[in-house]
């Protein structure tokens, strides 16, 4: 006796599909189908409801299985409203299609009450215009309604589902992660209902966040992945005299291929992936990380950025600077371990101890106007980074401060959108990453982070982006912060060219220092070390338009900040400075360094 109640034995026993070739036959299920449908029925007979997030290779029929089964659930159950959403319009008409070829295709006792079939939805209930009749004998009461992904807004919303397929879901168009978040709300999470997402990569988005937290077991989804090597027809007879390279037999050990299966990757690249096995591997991947690495329009090379992010080390500090503020000045700087802190600080594999004094050098820049004196701003900044004597227990990162050493920090003010506040400090005699401030939208506390962190750092040059706020760097200013990055600017008053402080983000110097940064990244990958500015720049892509920017619903401005870092590197040295091996200390340093002197 079948069991229609069972999905696998109803789509076996009922369904049909039309085949590539345009044949219509019995559904019967492949090994990858097979390995989706095994995963949905061990959570079900764990008592859980049934999710799944598949990241596939071409062609291997997923989107298939998945209508199969939302078609055996809605018209074999009462109360089943389902929902399939694809990300093009022809590919939702497809997938109707496949909904109303089950349904034309099952024995006539099998079919249940069919009242609507349009263009989008299958509603299974009694035709009749009789109430009467219809009380009687209302059908299943069950649907099936096809959709486009971002058609719309607020799809999903307002509804109740029991079954739910998102196809092709990282090609979604619009704010997909919200789109989908209105979905799950939808769904309940009893036992029996059905969640499906599937989809080919895209490059480092929103599926692959999800796929991420789903291998990690941070949700609830089985992660299900398919490479092009599970599908049978993938093969192609052995032509006489074929060699292997070297590559190839690589891959035949760790894949488990057949000279079969090689042969046919051989065919498709040349055939259908223009010679270009990128392409291939894009296509058709055979793991999860060749799935996402090769695919998107990522503006830097996202395997190597993948390879540094795997490879990046983990702070060697976590906090905040603390510090005193009289409404004029800030004074006795001091570093806070904070493991919810806003600054990470990298070392060069020494240990952060104690903060030493930066007593020293100062790089060379042009002075403002109401600065003052060279003499004069270094005595004023130097009340805020030479009294630094702390309290017990205060650690610091001051004794991997070269005080010999020029560094840069940049900032990324937020705006347009953004939801923080960022900078990068970089040594500036490797262009390496030092530390990395990224904040909430607090302009006032920023500012003062920048000031501490700035100084801390051999009064690093500092340039901050002025496109959206001005305070910073007007607060900056005040505070007598001694060294800034200038850029020229025409002075309407005087008619001539002047220096401005701060870095302008615009139409022209937009291009110039993302391609600075992409550059810096081609040529030195091991200076880029920081594991979230990383993972902004693998959803760092080029739009349809063309610009790069980072993917909707991600964020760029980590990587915004130390473009503009390496940008800036030009107006600051780049060799350390020669001193003295035990260099005579300066009469104010010798007055710091007594505890029984103070400021009057």
């Amino acid at each position: 006796m079948i069991d229609i109640r069972d999905a696998r034995t109803y789509i076996e026993h009922f369904l049909q599909i039309r085949t590539k070739s345009g044949r219509v036959q019995p559904f019967i299920l492949n090994p990858a189908q097979i390995k989706l449908d095994d995963a949905l029925r061990a959570q079900d007979a764990a008592g859980k409801p049934m999710r799944a997030l598949v990241l596939k290779a071409r062609q291997l029929g997923f989107s298939t299985y998945t209508e199969g089964l939302i078609f055996s659930r809605a018209a074999t159950q009462e109360q089943h409203p389902a929902m399939i959403l694809a990300h093009l319009d022809t590919s939702t008409a497809a997938l109707f299609a496949m909904e109303r070829l089950f349904y034309d295709r099952l024995p006539p006792l099998m079919r249940p009450m069919l009242k609507k079939s349009n263009d989008t939805e299958l509603l299974f209930e009694n035709p009749t215009r009789s109430q009467k009749e219809k009380d009687k004998n209302p059908g299943l009461q069950s649907s099936i309604v096809c959709n486009t992904a971002g058609a719309g807004h607020g799809i999903g919303r307002g509804t109740m589902l029991r079954s739910l397929h998102c196809s092709e879901f990282a090609f979604w168009r619009g704010n997909k992660a919200d789109t989908l978040t209105g979905l799950l709300q939808a769904v309940p999470g009893d036992k029996g209902t059905l969640v499906v997402i599937e989809s080919t990569a895209n490059g480092f988005e929103e599926f692959e966040k999800l796929w991420e937290a789903a291998v990690k077991g941070e949700n609830d989804f089985a992660a299900i992945f398919c490479g092009w090597q599970e599908n049978a027809e993938y093969r192609k007879p052995v032509p006489p005299g074929t060699v292997w390279t070297e590559k190839e037999l690589e891959m035949k050990a760790r894949l488990g291929l057949d000279d079969e299966q090689l042969a046919w990757r051989r065919w498709c690249i040349q055939n259908n992936c223009h010679g270009d096995e990128r392409m291939f591997r894009q296509e058709y991947p055979s793991t999860p990380d060749e799935a996402f690495l090769t695919t998107g329009t990522g503006v830097f090379d996202n395997e190597l950025v993948m390879a540094r992010k795997q490879a990046a080390p983990d702070p060697e500090r976590i906090g905040r600077f603390a510090y005193d503020y009289d409404g004029e000045r800030i004074t006795g700087i001091r570093w806070m371990d904070d493991a919810f802190g806003w600054i990470k600080i990298y070392g060069d594999g020494e240990t952060w101890t104690a903060a030493q004094g930066r007593p020293y050098g100062e790089t060379e820049r042009e002075p403002s106007p109401k600065d003052g004196s060279r003499e004069e701003r270094s005595d004023r900044a130097n009340v805020g980074c030479g009294d630094q004597t702390g309290s017990p227990g205060d650690a610091r990162p001051g004794s991997d401060v070269d005080w010999r050493a020029p560094y840069v920090l940049a900032g990324d003010t937020a705006g347009e959108g953004s939801d923080y506040f960022t900078g990068q400090l970089l040594d500036n005699s490797t262009g390496r990453q030092k530390a990395v401030l990224r904040m909430p939208t607090d302009e006032i506390e920023y500012t003062r982070q920048m000031y501490c962190l700035g100084l801390t750092f051999n009064k690093a040059l500092m340039g901050i982006e002025c496109n959206f706020t001005t305070y910073p760097q007007r607060e900056l200013e005040r505070l007598n912060y001694p060294n800034f990055y200038w850029r020229e600017r025409y002075d309407t008053n005087t008619n001539a060219m002047g220096r401005a402080y701060g870095f302008r983000t615009d139409g022209k110097t937009r291009p110039v220092i993302i391609s600075g940064l992409k550059d810096a990244f081609h040529d030195h990958p091991e200076s880029f070390i920081d594991r979230d500015t990383l993972g902004e720049m693998l959803t760092f892509i080029r739009s349809d338009a063309g610009r790069p920017e980072a993917v909707q619903g991600e964020h760029d401005d980590l990587v915004m900040a130390l473009a503009i870092a390496h940008e800036i590197r030009k107006q600051q040295r780049v060799t350390p400075l020669e001193e003295a091996e035990n260099p005579k200390p300066r009469l104010k340093d010798q007055f710091r360094n007594n505890k029984n002197w103070r400021r009057i």
